[in-house]
């Protein structure tokens, strides 16, 4: 299938390993030049140079951003402006904040928490927007978690900020479908990433358990029967940000295999 997205400009944060990389990787087989960004220099560059080589160098450009930098933030939106002029599709990826209960956290860490998940979401949105309206086209997907739909036990930073980010998506989605843009979300589930891995060691120190047992837990809450890959989500959110897509807008839509029971 054609998704009708070659030559368009998408930027993809936290796009030097994990699900970011994923979703990058299939919006540039799909003919999109590609800018990915990553607050980490080093793994940047080594992913910048495997897409390079695979793709050509024409079609990919990284930038170093850290999500809790609004300066950052700014700079990376006037390199894209200045080289582009536009941006037609934004991935909002980035890491979780760090595990842990309520009694656990301090006033910075929740402080970097609300910086990292929700303030980036809407200083990014906020700087593309007006050029997304005024061409009257774009794709916006922010990538959350399947805790917005059922909260993860021990991750009260992450539940309560990504369950802001999918209330803000849906509020401004509605105020922006007029002029061709939409705003979603995607909801996975257990993937298997860096991210996942350190997760299951944490359970496993809290919980006294091996890795088999942690996994084996997941994995019978899960219909399908087994974590999910990377390109399952990256193939499902190029879907969503391409031309295909664009009915689709102001929802928060899960993969992951079944795990939450809701009906909404």
């Amino acid at each position: 299938m054609d998704l009708g997205i070659k030559d368009k400009i998408a930027l993809v944060t936290g796009a030097s390993r994990g699900i970011g990389k994923g979703i990058a990787e299939t919006l540039l087989k799909e003919g999109a030049k590609v800018i990915i960004s990553s607050s980490n220099v080093e793994k940047l560059g080594r992913t910048y140079e495997e897409f390079v080589e695979h793709y050509g160098k024409q079609n990919i450009i990284a930038i170093k951003c850290d999500l809790n930098n609004e300066l950052e933030i700014i700079e990376l939106n006037s390199k894209i402006i200045e080289k582009f002029g536009s941006l037609d599709i934004l991935v909002i990826n980035y890491g979780g904040p760090k595990p842990g209960f309520y009694n656990e956290f301090d006033e910075v860490d929740w402080d970097n928490a609300y910086s990292q998940l929700f303030k980036s979401v809407v200083k990014l949105t906020n700087l593309v927007l007006p050029y997304m309206i005024e061409h009257r086209w774009g794709r916006i997907l922010t990538v959350t978690s399947s805790a917005v739909k059922q909260p993860i036990d021990n991750l009260i930073l992450s539940n309560s900020f990504r369950a802001a980010v999918t209330a803000y998506v849906r509020t401004v989605a509605n105020q922006v479908a007029k002029y061709g843009v939409t705003m979603n979300n995607v909801a996975p589930g257990y993937i298997m990433t860096e991210r996942i891995e350190n997760l299951i060691t944490n359970r496993m120190k809290v919980e006294n358990k091996t890795y088999d047992e942690i996994l084996k837990s997941i994995t019978n809450d899960i219909p399908m029967g087994r974590i999910g890959r990377v390109e399952e989500i990256a193939e499902f959110s190029a879907f969503i940000c391409s031309e295909k897509a664009s009915y689709i807008t102001g929802q928060t839509l899960l993969v992951d295999g079944g795990r939450i029971k809701t009906l909404l």
